[in-house]
């Protein structure tokens, strides 16, 4: 009978402490896993190139919309923002500079906080975020 009793309680200590480890994960996950606004915008037809980064960057600049950086592609420019505001901003200015040329749409990066994991772990994200 004790053995048995020793049983369960093993059983509600491992139970108890996956129930915490789950909840230490859940409330630290903001900080380790953080989403960068991002926006590519696509050309329409497949012989077109992209705009011009600089362009875009003088145009958004002139709008007012602080940009993190732009980065050319295949095919395409990635924009990213600090925050998601200036990338809903950035979006809708965009939409309004190429109407049919160029698809803009949003992107989702997950940032990793690990710095020894960053490099792979972004690239492997972008690949999924495109792919979905």
């Amino acid at each position: 009978m004790p053995r048995m009793l020793a049983l369960q309680r093993w059983w509600q200590h491992a139970i108890i402490l996956v129930l915490v480890s789950v909840a230490v994960l859940y409330s630290l996950s903001p900080f380790c896993l953080k989403t960068e606004s991002t926006l590519r915008i696509l050309a329409t037809q497949p012989s077109a190139t992209p705009p011009d980064g600089f362009y875009v960057y003088q145009q958004l600049n002139e709008k007012g919309v602080a940009l993190k950086s732009i980065t050319p592609g295949d095919h395409s420019l990635l924009i990213k923002f600090d925050s998601e505001a200036e990338g809903e901003k950035a979006e809708k200015i965009l939409h309004s500079m190429f109407p049919h040329e160029f698809t803009v749409s949003p992107l989702k990066v997950y940032k990793v906080f690990s710095v020894s994991m960053m490099s792979h772990s972004l690239f492997t994200l972008k690949k999924r975020a495109n792919n979905e």
